[in-house]
């Protein structure tokens, strides 16, 4: 193995459509999409991809939002791969919508150069999850069956 040298922007992801493709049918990720589509579109049509390093809380925000989109994929894929049950899926993708609306929030408060036209874009990516309660009680019970505290 061989350590990589450069810049961060030499790092490539796939695109992140192909990997929520096969979860479709679930709002949270349909809802996480339309995020990191908003996301995707303030970086290239708003200026943010030249957010300079010297305005740290920018660049925090900024690579706060690219974490969580990276980590969005690798979730996708890896439910995919290991057919992880479903009524948990929903829940992940519920607390990720919520990460990726919080980050959006603080790229929205550090960025206060952007044009109206650019904040409704921003705006965009604050958005509420919606997660079955039949969902949540799935997981709660799972939790329980992990702890070996089944109680019914």
């Amino acid at each position: 193995m061989e350590a990589r040298s450069g810049g961060i922007e030499a790092i490539g992801f796939a695109p992140f459509e192909s990997a929520f493709a096969p979860l479709a049918t679930i709002a949270n990720v349909r809802l996480l999409v339309r995020q990191a589509n908003a996301f995707a579109r303030l970086v290239r049509q708003h200026g943010l991809a030249n957010t300079s390093a010297r305005d740290t809380e920018a660049a925090l925000a900024l690579g706060q939002c690219v974490a969580t989109i990276a980590y969005a994929q690798l979730v996708a894929e890896n439910s995919v791969r290991l057919d992880v049950g479903m009524p948990l899926v929903p829940a992940m993708f519920h607390e990720i919508v919520l990460d990726l609306a919080a980050a959006g929030t603080a790229l929205l408060v550090a960025s206060p150069h952007l044009s109206p036209v650019a904040r409704t874009v921003a705006g965009r990516m604050v958005r509420v999850p919606r997660t079955p309660t039949a969902d949540w009680d799935w997981v709660a019970h799972w939790v329980r069956a992990f702890q070996g505290d089944i109680r019914s």
